[in-house]
């Protein structure tokens, strides 16, 4: 009776494995062709070394806006997102376009665009300035700074 149970439970896992392994695999061609043909689309670039993700500091250089909720995630094809990981609420999405090594043009996207308060973002497209030493990348916009780490 147990080798029966334990049979059945190996098979049930190597169906649902197979299943699984298919299906990423065209979720990784599929993103595969995306990334490509974004990086096409929009002419998005980068400087080397900030991609990744990054953490907010607790405040912005104004020293007034509470910024330690943000997170920065940004991919070698320029597409980035900022967002709340502490309440979930939505942030900024878009490509960054157009590096300068200290600025860079952002196309945001979606309809939740909801950009720090203290930047005054309200077009959907603008200017960044940034600063990237390696370890530590600010961004900014209006003269007021975020701070970001690994």
């Amino acid at each position: 009776m147990k080798k029966a149970i334990a049979a059945a439970i190996m098979a049930a896992v190597i169906a649902v494995g197979a299943g699984c392994s298919s299906k990423d695999a065209i979720k990784s061609s599929d993103i595969s062709e995306a990334s490509e043909s974004t990086l096409e689309d929009t002419g998005a670039r980068i400087s080397k070394g900030i991609e990744g993700t990054w953490y907010c500091d607790e405040y912005a250089s104004d020293e007034e806006t509470y910024t330690g909720f943000y997170v920065i995630y940004i991919e070698e094809d320029g597409y980035f997102s900022i967002y709340d990981q502490e309440g979930g609420n939505p942030g900024i999405s878009g490509y960054m376009t157009e590096d300068t090594g200290s600025s860079v043009v952002c196309e945001f996207e979606g309809d939740e665009f909801d950009p720090p308060y203290c930047w005054e973002l309200d077009s959907s497209e603008d200017t960044l300035e940034y600063t990237f030493d390696g370890s530590v990348l600010k961004i900014g916009h209006n003269g007021v700074w975020l701070t970001f780490s690994a």
